[in-house]
């Protein structure tokens, strides 16, 4: 693979790369389930690629921001930390040859006036 990607790729190669994540939360382990866009049904411990912008650099090469973004299980910003806490060091592992330029706790919109808590990992290709 050349070291220029379309944005179609490395939607590809983030969803891939999430895909069957694991981690010990509480006394379970959890396994990342990735999509490669949000899916219908959001289920904790799905996880999806969105993309966010795109700069240009020079002539042929692109600057690519993207968000993944983590359901996690529960309610409450206490869920974000005790869930998102187990699961981002396992996150990093696995995207260690992508630029992860922050972390933070989210809300993910499930339908209208619902939502589940998250973690989304910013990202730069």
């Amino acid at each position: 693979m050349s070291d220029v990607q379309t944005q179609a790729e490395q939607r590809l190669a983030l969803t891939f790369a999430l895909n069957g994540i694991t981690a010990v939360v509480g006394e379970d382990s959890a396994r990342i389930s990735a999509y490669l866009t949000q899916p219908p049904t959001v289920e904790p411990y799905d996880a999806w690629p969105v993309w966010l912008a795109t700069r240009p650099v020079t002539m042929c090469v692109d600057e690519t921001d993207w968000q993944v973004v983590l359901a996690l299980p529960g309610a409450d910003a206490q869920t974000w930390s005790t869930m998102g806490d187990a699961l981002v060091a396992a996150f990093k592992t696995r995207l260690v040859d992508y630029d992860i330029t922050r972390i933070e706790p989210v809300q993910i919109l499930i339908t209208e006036g619902q939502s589940m808590p998250g973690v989304a990992f910013a990202i730069t290709i």
